[in-house]
Order: structure tokens, then C-alpha cells, then sequence
């Protein structure tokens, strides 16, 4: 397992960082704003997802860079954890 994470290149750890982290906060923002579970739900995982696409969507438009979906897979990982993170932390 440890290979595994090894292998994976930086780009994306920080793909899944920053997702996660967006998510985390969208998730507290949706907390102190009391919306449902639904409500929560949705705005923490779109927050971060808009966050990743828009970030890709530069990268394809950049003659040097690429659109990557292995990114966005990354963004997937990240905006879940972040999302069952806030609401595990806020809902005990």
C-alpha cells in the first residue's frame, strides 16, 4: 500500500488535497448555514468538484498543459473523504 501512494505522482496528491480540503470547508460553511443533509451534501461535493473541473478546464485551454482525467479522479477521491470528513466531525 505504501508503494502504491508512492507511485502516485504529486499533481495529484495535491488534487486530492485541495479537494478534500474545499469540501471540508464547503461542508462547514453548509453546517453553519443549517441546511439539510441533502443541502450539505451537495454543496460540499460541488463546491470542490466545480473547484477541480474549473482548474482542469485551464489546463486544456493552456497550449503547455493537458486535460487530464486521472485529475479528476484524484478531485472524485478527494471531494468524498472531504464531504463524509466535515459531516463525521459535525454531525457527532
Amino acid at each position: 500500500m505504501i508503494n502504491f501512494i508512492k507511485n502516485i505522482g504529486r499533481d495529484k496528491k495535491l488534487h486530492f488535497i485541495y479537494s478534500f480540503i474545499i469540501a471540508f470547508l464547503g461542508g462547514v460553511f453548509a453546517f453553519i448555514l443549517r441546511m439539510n443533509t441533502i443541502q450539505f451534501i451537495f454543496t460540499s461535493f460541488s463546491l470542490s468538484m466545480a473547484t477541480g473541473l474549473g482548474k482542469e478546464y485551464a489546463d486544456h485551454i493552456n497550449p503547455n498543459n493537458k486535460w487530464d482525467w486521472y485529475d479528476i479522479f484524484a478531485d472524485v477521491l478527494g471531494a468524498i473523504t472531504g464531504t463524509a470528513a466535515s459531516s463525521v466531525l459535525l454531525f457527532i
